[in-house]
């Protein structure tokens, strides 16, 4: 026991002196020197002018027609070993209900409950249809040009 505590003690004061005083191969290397770069500007009327792309080549399309299906012989594929096969796997059966399940009163599961009446009353509601009497009129029809936007999409242009 005095082994292992003379040991710890002994690494954790070395893993301590080397993190104060560092390590000879991890010491900072100087920072490198800053490039100067030339840099030349030029005004748009001086630098020459864009040259289009060169165009694509033309690629022959292939003829899916004229492409055969590949040949190959059926008798070259080896059956499967009696070990490799599958085994065929049995579908589970489902048993019949029993009688108690068959007896089973489930109508307290199919009642829906009753919902209570609820009284909406607004105020002022024919104020409003009378300030918009034909609302949707307006917005059937195209917005003019700088006028309010509708929220409707504007009608295609014709080509």
């Amino acid at each position: 026991m005095q082994a292992g505590l003379a040991i710890s003690g002994t690494l954790h004061a070395a893993f301590l002196a080397v993190a104060l005083i560092g390590l000879p191969w991890s010491q900072s290397k100087p920072e490198p020197v800053d490039q100067v770069i030339s840099v030349t500007l030029e005004r748009v009327e001086e630098a020459p002018p864009p040259t289009a792309p060169a165009p694509a080549p033309d690629i022959a399309m292939t003829d899916m027609a004229a492409l055969s299906v590949p040949e190959f012989d059926q008798a070259a594929i080896d059956a499967p070993d009696a070990e490799t096969v599958p085994d065929v796997a049995v579908t589970d059966e489902v048993e019949a209900p029993s009688e108690q399940d068959q007896a089973a009163d489930l109508t307290a599961l199919l009642e829906t409950l009753a919902q209570p009446e609820v009284a909406v009353e607004v105020d002022g509601l024919d104020a409003v249809a009378e300030a918009a009497p034909d609302v949707g009129a307006a917005l059937a029809q195209p917005p003019s040009p700088g006028g309010p936007s509708t929220g409707l999409a504007p009608p295609p242009l014709a080509a």
